[in-house]
């Protein structure tokens, strides 16, 4: 029963889950998805504290 009637068009609209932005059209619900600028925003904020863990900024040099 969950499948819609033929003929009848059910559109869901896809938003981004951390800023709001409608993605795409998708015919399921429980669609959810990551705009891409904000996949590219929490992607350099994951790498950038990478990088501070590898050289060591908030390590003693002594």
């Amino acid at each position: 029963m969950d499948q819609p009637r033929p003929g009848s068009v059910t559109d869901f609209k896809v938003l981004c889950v951390n800023c709001g932005v409608k993605i795409r059209n998708h015919a399921s619900e429980d669609s959810c998805g990551l705009c891409l600028k904000c996949f590219y925003r929490i992607l350099a904020e994951r790498l950038r504290a990478q990088k501070r863990t590898a050289a060591g900024e908030y390590v003693s040099e002594r």
